[in-house]
């Protein structure tokens, strides 16, 4: 059996313990040892970051392969033996379907995704200038293509709980994406720069 270590990324409020109590409970079901349920706890004020909870979670993990989820995703039909056979194998990123109603395909972000430790590790981990959620997911996304994992949609169901609107932090508001497309101009810039210095895939760089 190939262990898993479940990352539970979570953002304090009052309104929302029910969701985690619920997750906890239908992946507790799920897991044998030596897989575990790691719970990063985000402050509730605006100086949280989901970016910052992930590599938390994933730093703190004792197996190889890490599957990170949200509170918003129903796993109860889940088949966690079927997925350790078909998908834990070489270096990919595993991502998930879970389908939000009124959301286009292309604005879904990576509510679950998996991967191994050691990927995360040598792409430095989730970019934690994202402040608040949104976009980070994606960042992770587009570097692992970068770097050569091979991107898996598992057929995999994930149904996505409706939940109320939760803002991102203020002073990001409307200002997440033109950043994001600011991060993926300098990365590729960087990447001509190496390969015209010939260090293009050199250790460190």
């Amino acid at each position: 059996m190939i262990p898993i270590s479940f990352v539970v990324p979570y953002r304090w409020l009052a309104d929302r313990a029910g969701r985690l109590e619920q997750t906890l409970r239908q992946l507790g079901e799920l897991i044998v040892t030596p897989d575990e349920i790691i719970v990063p706890v985000m402050p509730s004020n605006e100086l949280w970051c989901r970016a910052a909870a992930i590599n938390k979670g994933v730093a703190a993990a004792i197996n190889e392969w890490v599957l990170i989820t949200s509170i918003d995703l129903d796993w109860t039909s889940f088949d966690i033996d079927d997925f350790r056979s078909r998908y834990l194998r070489g270096d990919p990123l595993i991502t998930f379907m879970h389908p939000v109603p009124g959301m286009p395909e292309a604005e879904k972000g990576g509510d679950a995704m998996a991967f191994r430790k050691s990927s995360w590790r040598r792409l430095g981990g989730f970019d934690e200038d994202y402040k608040g959620w949104g976009w980070e997911d994606i960042d992770w996304v587009e570097r692992c293509r970068e770097e050569g994992l091979e991107l898996i949609q598992a057929d995999i169901e994930l149904p996505h709980i409706p939940h109320p609107v939760y803002e991102t932090a203020p002073y990001w508001v409307g200002q997440l994406g033109p950043f994001y497309e600011w991060k993926m101009s300098m990365r590729a810039e960087r990447r001509r720069w190496l390969e015209n210095l010939g260090l293009r895939g050199q250790p460190g760089m």
